[in-house]
């Protein structure tokens, strides 16, 4: 790691005589031992990784958060944050970013750097850490414990809902419904946002609660003026409760390009999530016209991977499918590998 070598305004010198060209001014043993510590300053200064004792955590809490995470510097970072003992909202949103090993790092550091009296009374920053550390050691109901009421502190309300919504949705997928109560908060709070309540539709279908899920994806389609990747939601929540038909209906709703009001830019060109959602509900629409069964609708199965193919070509699924479809079209007892 490089570092300024310009320490608190300090610059390393041999001597103020030396320097003037005086060496006569110093007694010769002083002289030779000042001199002597500038040869050592110097060959330290030839070498990126060195430090000098005190200088980093002097300076720590002076770096920004941004600038240390460009650097990988973990450490220093965990002493940053145990000099300065608060984050912006920024900053919050860039430490909860790291990955569980970058993180722990940061955690070691911070714990390892903080005074006693910030041990016995935990602040803000001190709940943060704990909770994102709980986090980082795959323990989410401690976690969202933990942060949760820190959500009440407007700064990081942002992007704390971010992240404990995303962990409430992975407890849901667990069949764990600890994460609704910060789901229904985060829909109360973002009221008429279809994110909001797609996301708590979402974590209610995952735990199996199917009628309340779909009342909640009814209002969602009318926040989100019935976009693609709601409706192809709403229809596998359809799907799940045994309402084939009601499934297809949107699926084959979302897969038209005019289907969202706002799904082209003003150059005529979709945007290409967009369209990887349309290609989504065109491969689901697919495989319930191909379980149907009825007089055409092979056909029509087949003509809807192959517009999923060509909207999202990246895809396997559809582009299997799509093989395993036209075998069958022409060979009605060919059987998928």
């Amino acid at each position: 790691m490089v570092f300024s070598w310009k320490i608190n305004g300090f610059e390393p010198s041999f001597s103020h005589a030396c320097m003037r060209g005086n060496p006569k001014r110093m007694p010769p043993s002083k002289s030779i031992g000042t001199r002597a510590y500038g040869i050592v300053l110097l060959v330290l200064w030839s070498f990126p990784g060195a430090s000098f004792p005190g200088a980093m955590s002097q300076n720590s809490s002076k770096l920004s958060i941004e600038g240390l995470l460009k650097q990988k510097a973990y450490a220093q970072m965990g002493r940053s944050l145990a000099a300065r003992g608060k984050l912006s909202r920024k900053e919050v949103h860039l430490l909860t970013a790291l990955s569980p090993q970058a993180f722990e790092q940061v955690y070691l550091s911070y714990a390892k750097n903080l005074k006693k009296t910030q041990r016995r009374s935990e602040n803000l920053l001190g709940k943060l850490m704990r909770g994102l550390h709980q986090r980082a050691n795959k323990n989410l109901p401690a976690a969202i414990q933990s942060l949760f009421p820190l959500m009440d502190y407007r700064p990081w309300l942002v992007p704390l809902a971010g992240l404990l919504g995303k962990m409430a949705i992975r407890l849901s997928r667990r069949g764990n419904a600890s994460g609704l109560p910060i789901l229904k908060k985060i829909a109360g709070l973002w009221k008429g946002q279809a994110f909001a309540s797609a996301n708590l539709a979402l974590a209610l279908r995952l735990l199996g609660h199917y009628s309340k899920a779909d009342r909640i994806y009814k209002q969602a389609a009318r926040e989100s003026r019935r976009a693609p990747w709601l409706l192809n939601n709403w229809g596998l929540c359809r799907e799940a409760m045994g309402d084939r038909e009601g499934a297809l209906r949107l699926f084959l709703e979302g897969s038209r390009s005019d289907s969202h009001p706002n799904s082209h830019t003003e150059k005529g060109l979709a945007p290409p999530q967009n369209l990887r959602d349309r290609a989504t509900c065109q491969a689901n629409a697919a495989f319930l016209l191909e379980a149907r069964g009825r007089l055409g609708d092979l056909s029509r199965a087949i003509s809807l991977l192959e517009r999923a193919v060509s909207l999202a070509p990246d895809r396997i699924r559809p582009r299997y499918y799509l093989y395993v479809f036209r075998k069958e079209r022409s060979d009605p007892g060919h059987q998928p590998d």
